[in-house]
């Protein structure tokens, strides 16, 4: 008898973790591993990549037990406009600075959202702006620019 799945969504979202996982260990393998106490370049990426494959695998596995929605059609659009919103960042972050390549990222990322709240997208842009400078600027203190340098 074949097991039948059930949530394709959960299915495919295991694969993913466990795909990324392997790479993760594949490309560890390359680097020393050390021990706990002593990490090596490779613990890091064996250690979370072997945790994306458990995952993986216990999330595939409810695919066969809990029902789901159908998977619906992909959102073209939506995802080119998070995709951008990602290059935008990476585009901005050092002409821009950081605050106002996470505003960017955010408004373009939130106009890919269907159901879009302006009081919501200023609310989300702004907090995630300044909870990222204050744990990546003041507190891990990276040298991140917070705005562009004028003239």
């Amino acid at each position: 008898m074949i097991a039948q799945v059930r949530n394709a969504k959960d299915l495919f979202a295991g694969l993913l973790f466990a795909v990324i996982g392997a790479a993760a260990v594949v490309i560890g393998r390359g680097y020393p591993l050390g021990s706990a106490s002593r990490m090596g370049p490779g613990y890091f990426p064996m250690l979370v990549g072997g945790l994306l494959i458990l995952i993986g695998l216990v999330v595939a596995v409810r695919a066969f037990a809990a029902h789901s929605e159908p998977i619906g059609r992909l959102d073209i659009k939506s995802a080119l406009l998070v995709i951008g919103a990602v290059a935008v960042f990476a585009a901005g972050i050092e002409r821009l600075g950081l605050v106002l390549s996470i505003l960017l990222v955010v408004i373009l990322g939130y106009a890919a959202n269907s159901e879009r709240k302006l009081t919501e997208l200023v609310i989300l842009a702004l907090v995630l702006a300044l909870a990222s400078a204050a744990i990546f600027v003041y507190g891990l203190q990276l040298p991140f620019k917070l705005w562009p340098e004028l003239g």
